[in-house]
């Protein structure tokens, strides 16, 4: 964390992975804005067998000594799944977290997503996100965060066989603005019903 205070930075450790090969490759992380808490989401392993997502609660609390619990893996020891993307919705902080899964990482794998709903003390069941696969799918982005002003869980991904970047319109989530208000959106070719679709 940076004290802007004190112009310095600090570091805390918040858990060691021992590693045979050094590969620690997917992580990703966002605020949620109830309790400013950074909801922080990584591979145990990148594309081997031992492979968990492992999820943390940080509260930054303390520059020196800030606090952190860990929250539910997503899976355990499962082999063939990278990279990883965690979006927060702010109108009632329930958590998605989606990855690659294969399959064959670099080869055929697809894009999937699991919802907490009680702060990643747990999880639903795995959702699929990606159609017309599994392919050679990498660079997963899923946006962060929607607030009031409504939007869409909508992750991004690179289709590395046909170099596209694509976006999936029939296995979106839309949010809709608590006041009952209309979601604007500046790409009208985002809302046509549709498999996946390039960018």
């Amino acid at each position: 964390m940076y004290d802007d205070s004190e112009n310095d930075w600090t570091e805390s450790v918040i858990v060691h992975l021992a590693t045979s090969d050094g590969v620690h490759i997917g992580m990703d992380a966002a605020v949620r804005h109830s309790d400013s808490h950074i909801l922080l989401v990584f591979h145990g392993f990148n594309d081997d067998p031992s492979d968990d997502l492992i999820t943390y609660d940080l509260t930054v609390d303390d520059i020196d000594t800030p606090t952190w619990s860990q929250g539910d893996q997503l899976f355990t020891n499962v082999g063939e799944q990278a990279q990883v993307a965690i979006f927060i919705n702010q109108q009632n902080d329930d958590v998605y977290i989606a990855w690659l899964s294969g399959g064959t990482w670099e080869s055929s794998v697809d894009v999937v997503y699991k919802k907490s709903t009680d702060g990643m003390d747990s999880w639903g069941a795995e959702q699929s996100y990606s159609e017309d696969g599994p392919v050679d799918f990498r660079g997963l982005q899923a946006g962060r965060t929607v607030g009031d002003s409504g939007g869409r869980y909508q992750p991004i991904f690179y289709n590395d066989d046909s170099t596209d970047i694509w976006v999936n319109l029939t296995n979106d989530i839309e949010f809709a603005p608590p006041d009952g208000g209309t979601i604007i959106v500046q790409n009208d070719n985002l809302l046509v019903p549709g498999r996946n679709r390039s960018m």
